[in-house]
C-alpha cells in the first residue's frame, strides 16, 4: 500500500510548524483515488477542503472547529473532515498520523453504513500493509 501526503511540506519550514501528517492511499506514481474525487468538487469546495486539511495539519484535526469535523463510528475511531455536504472520512494511526479515505456526499442525518465500512476497510488495509512492512510513503512535491 501506497501513501501521499495531502498537505505537501513547504520549502519555507518557518511558515508554520505541521502537528500532524495527513495522507491519503495512492498508487506507485503517487496517483491518488481522493485527489482525482477532489478535482471533481466544484474550486471553492475543493479549496475549502484544502483549508480545512491545512489547519488540520498544523493544529491537529482534534484542535479544529467542530463545524470542520466530526467522529463517526466511535467503537472503530472514524472521523470525517467537513465541508458543507461532502465529507471525507479518516483514522489515526498514532497521535498524529491520519490517513483520509474518499469524498462522499452526506443526504442525511446519519453517515451511511456503507461509507463507514468503506473507511473501515481502508483501515484494515492500511494496518495490515504496516505489520507486513508493505507500507510506503510516496514522496510529493514541495508548495511555494
Amino acid at each position: 500500500m501506497y501513501l501521499s501526503d495531502i498537505v505537501a511540506p513547504r520549502k519555507d519550514k518557518s511558515a508554520f510548524k505541521i502537528e500532524c501528517s495527513i495522507f491519503a492511499q495512492c498508487d506507485e506514481k503517487g496517483n491518488s483515488g481522493l485527489a482525482d474525487q477532489l478535482m471533481k468538487l466544484k474550486p471553492s469546495e475543493r479549496a475549502g477542503f484544502l483549508k480545512v486539511f491545512e489547519k488540520a495539519a498544523v493544529l491537529g484535526p482534534k484542535n479544529i472547529p467542530r463545524n470542520m469535523r466530526h467522529e463517526i463510528d466511535k467503537s472503530r475511531n472514524i472521523y470525517e473532515f467537513i465541508k458543507g455536504d461532502y465529507r471525507i472520512p479518516y483514522f489515526y494511526d498514532g497521535g498524529n498520523l491520519v490517513v483520509c479515505s474518499h469524498v462522499f456526499r452526506k443526504k442525511g442525518r446519519k453517515t451511511p453504513t456503507s461509507q463507514v465500512n468503506r473507511v473501515v476497510r481502508l483501515r484494515e488495509e492500511y494496518l495490515a500493509a504496516k505489520a507486513s512492512g508493505r507500507l510506503k510513503e510516496i514522496e510529493q512535491e514541495s508548495q511555494t
